[in-house]
């Protein structure tokens, strides 16, 4: 079962009737997975979408073991098609999507724009600014 400050935020926060895809929060940072986690706690069910496997799993079943309702899938956010497929795995697990929480996000190293390749910054728009 959930700490006691989850059960407060629970009581605060309840979205036990929601349907929650999560997408690219699942890279290897510290605090990868917090907002899926965060929202499984409060009572979503979460539907995980990110480019990394190993990650996904790893933080669908520690929601699974704490108590959660939450699946994954691989999605890449600057592929209109993959982002579609997730939305529909969402749908295809709970009847519905209620939410969709876009964390992902990419970058490349500070350059100046002249000297940035222009797939490069196609990329950070469409990852940034048309994920889901």
């Amino acid at each position: 079962m959930f700490a006691p400050a989850a059960q407060e935020a629970r009581q605060l926060y309840s979205v036990h009737v929601a349907i929650c895809a999560v997408a690219g929060d699942s890279a290897a940072e510290p605090d990868a997975g917090s907002a899926p986690r965060l929202l499984a706690r409060v009572g979503a069910k979460v539907v995980l979408a990110a480019r990394t496997e190993a990650q996904l799993k790893t933080v669908t079943e520690e929601i699974r073991s704490a108590g959660g309702v939450a699946d994954h899938v691989l999605c890449d956010l600057a592929d209109a098609r993959s982002v579609q497929a997730a939305i529909d795995r969402a749908v295809d697990l709970h009847s519905r999507l209620d939410v969709a929480f876009n964390n992902g996000a990419t970058a490349t190293p500070p350059t100046p724009r002249d000297q940035l390749p222009e797939a490069d910054f196609d990329r950070i728009y469409e990852v940034n600014l048309c994920g889901p």
